[in-house]
């Protein structure tokens, strides 16, 4: 049995790898079977050659695997703003913990200026203090809760 925030998270992976899966499979012909190997544990060299399309990498795959953990350690967060906190460099939930919101603001607003990153932003609001403020604070109580 897991517990039920290790649940939401496979859900939230699993409905990813789907979307995923109809996505590639609509645009590159990726078969839905190969999506399926993306998973947080998986080597991103091994999935490259697997997916075998040349625009997804293993330092996407590394991306995308980063994202889903940042979504499944952090309560409530979501994929776009776990996409711009890997982009502007924050892969790891703790290092997230430990950070002042006055310094994630201005490397997630010179990611958004980036091409990628003006993809990833969807909204094409760059987060407020207070929203990445938010981020961190739920970040640290995830922190507290798994130390004790």
């Amino acid at each position: 049995h897991l517990p039920p925030w290790d649940l939401a998270c496979y859900r939230w992976i699993y409905l990813v790898v789907e979307i995923a899966a109809v996505s590639l499979e609509m645009h590159v012909g990726i078969s839905g079977s190969k999506i399926s190997e993306l998973r947080l544990g998986a080597d991103p060299d091994e999935l490259e050659g697997l997916l075998d399309a040349h625009y997804i990498n293993a330092e996407t795959i590394i991306d995308w695997q980063d994202q889903a953990r940042l979504c499944c350690e952090i309560p409530r967060l979501r994929g776009g703003p776990a996409q711009l906190l890997v982009g502007a460099g924050y892969r790891d939930s703790s290092q997230i913990a430990d950070a002042d919101p006055r310094d994630i603001h201005p490397e997630i607003e010179a990611y958004c200026q980036t091409r990628e990153g003006s993809r990833a932003n969807r909204s094409g609001e760059i987060p407020s203090l207070t929203e990445i403020g938010d981020w961190i604070a739920r970040a640290q109580s995830a922190k507290l809760q798994q130390a004790a």
